[in-house]
């Protein structure tokens, strides 16, 4: 038998306790129905896109993973919860343009819901690094609601193991989504300039340039207190596809 074949205890303490000092959660679960499998379930702490399950079968695997903590520390475990978020976004993004986000919403000019309605931009609101909004969209059609602009939190989980992430303090603050606006807007004219002068530094919103007049008209409404927010809640299975309905609150 390899030194690898088993996974020792001491190798769990050192990466539970990897974990913990990032600010994460961590269960270690054996694996069903197979022979040295083990699960670590990861739960991230509050405003992070999505809470993940991997599994082990060795202990260099939890060696390597112990390591890549102890190097990356959070922003380790914070770019996989992104990248597991991006699969909860694009489910999200595939559900509204289809007609399949099925959520209702209350405006001064009675009820309405998602699938109803007709859609015009839909702006993922992030810079290169995914700090923004996730979902930023404008209903076009039908008078009323049209014209009105939505924002959507999508919040993640792989593995129905983990619990979905918890919004952080500052997106639960009623001033959260105008805030973000103003930090796109900011970071889209500093862009402008960076782009004009030939810097490399200063790009991070590079990408959103051309959508500066409608996240204008976003961030207005915004200011407005016109903006309809919801939180989505998405359950991928361990490719990352969408397991299930899409689950809908307000936000």
């Amino acid at each position: 038998m390899g030194r690898f074949d088993k996974l020792r205890g001491g190798t769990v303490v050192n990466l539970v306790g990897e974990l913990a000092r990032a600010g994460f959660r961590f269960e270690f679960q054996k694996y069903p129905n197979m022979r040295n499998k083990w699960k670590i379930v990861i739960t991230c702490p509050a405003g992070a896109k999505a809470n993940f399950a991997t599994v082990i079968g060795s202990n260099e695997e939890m060696v390597k993973v112990a390591d890549a903590l102890r190097m990356g520390g959070k922003t380790f475990l914070f770019n996989l919860s992104q990248a597991v978020g991006r699969f909860g976004e694009t489910a999200v993004l595939r559900a509204l343009r289809g007609g399949q986000l099925n959520h209702s919403f209350r405006t001064a000019d009675g009820t309405f819901n998602m699938r109803n309605m007709t859609l015009g931009s839909t702006i993922q609101l992030q810079n290169k690094s995914g700090h923004g909004l996730d979902v930023i969209t404008k209903i076009t059609a039908p008078r009323p609601p049209a014209p009105r602009w939505v924002a959507i939190e999508v919040k993640s989980r792989m593995g129905n193991e983990v619990p979905f992430p918890r919004l952080s303090a500052a997106q639960q603050e009623s001033g959260y989504i105008q805030g973000a606006a103003n930090r796109a807007l900011t970071g889209i004219q500093r862009a402008r300039d960076a782009v004009a002068r030939d810097r490399t530094i200063g790009r991070s919103w590079e990408d959103l340039i051309g959508n500066r007049r409608e996240i204008q008209e976003f961030q207005q409404a915004a200011a407005a207190g016109d903006v309809t927010s919801i939180l989505t809640k998405v359950e991928l299975d361990l490719q990352g596809n969408p397991v299930g309905e899409l689950i809908t609150e307000a936000w």
